[in-house]
């Protein structure tokens, strides 16, 4: 796909089908393995990104789940993760940079939800160069890393879901079906908590789904967790 500028004529509208609101309609494990070779389409700039690394949240008996947003009360976390499934919801936690993204999954009181861990750049890559504050030459640039990384993949992003944070809607940012070749082998293990490390003996759970061929963050952390798995 051709990068052709912030605005520009992009063919892939015309090219891909957009997800509707029955994709998200089930819960978090089942969508972050969905979600791998999805597309996010910003309506604004034209970027486009592949999802390359998610992680499941479910909210029924999963101590991580309420660990991990702890800082919120019972009716916070209500309003912010049990809406309707498809929406982009952001969260900045105490001990790391930059904000992070959750897509909510299943009906409205549900309350799961799916980490956006990496993806990668398709359309629109100078304009993500941008966001990030990086330039070709970057060291960060040269290894993929654009967009590989939680805060990385937000930046990305931009803020442009915020005008319309559903994803089956258009305006904002939009979920476009995509595909997972066979050559791109799909990858599970336990979720990669650095920052709850005290929660020793605690099941993380096999709830984080990479596709090995395009994503060096497996390289790199937890890859001994990580194991193919059937397409």
């Amino acid at each position: 796909m051709a990068d052709l500028g912030w605005p520009h004529t992009s063919t892939f509208l015309a090219e891909h089908e957009g997800c509707n609101q029955e994709f998200f309609h089930c819960g978090a494990v089942e969508l972050a393995r969905k979600l791998l070779g999805q597309f996010l389409y910003c309506h604004q700039s034209k970027v486009v990104v592949r999802i390359l690394e998610t992680e499941a949240y479910p909210e029924d008996e999963d101590i991580i789940y309420q660990k991990l947003f702890h800082n919120y009360t019972v009716p916070e976390m209500n309003a912010k993760f049990k809406i309707k499934g498809g929406t982009m919801v952001v969260w900045k936690p105490a001990t790391t940079l930059g904000d992070h993204l959750y897509i909510t999954a299943g009906e409205e009181s549900c309350g799961d939800v799916v980490y956006l861990r990496s993806c990668e750049p398709i359309e629109g890559r100078h304009i993500v160069l941008e966001r990030r504050g990086l330039s070709n030459e970057s060291p960060s640039t040269t290894r993929n890393q654009v967009l590989i990384g939680p805060s990385r993949a937000a930046a990305g992003l931009g803020k442009e879901w915020e005008s319309n944070p559903v994803l089956y809607e258009g305006g904002g940012v939009q979920l476009f079906h995509g595909t997972v070749p066979p050559r791109e082998k799909i990858l599970c293990g336990i979720r990669n908590l650095p920052h709850l490390d005290y929660l020793l003996g605690v099941n993380r759970g096999y709830n984080r789904f990479a596709l090995k061929t395009r994503n060096p963050t497996y390289k790199y952390t937890n890859n001994e967790t990580l194991r193919e798995v059937n397409q």
